[in-house]
């Protein structure tokens, strides 16, 4: 499983500047609804462009 293969909990950069790490609370658009969660995988998925960094959350 995908997610099961955690990559090492190195902080990727937002916007802002702060740090997102696995563990940080974050708040996500969804459709016109703002939805709260916390970071559980931060990494790449095969197939995609090298460098695309991309994150589960947990809602």
């Amino acid at each position: 499983d995908l997610l099961d293969k955690e990559e090492p909990n190195k902080p990727s950069r937002k916007e802002n500047g702060d740090s997102l790490h696995i563990g940080t609370a974050v708040e996500v658009v969804l459709g016109k609804e703002n939805r709260y969660g916390i970071i559980r995988w931060i990494g790449n998925l095969p197939g995609l462009t090298p460098g695309k960094i991309m994150a589960a959350i947990e809602l």
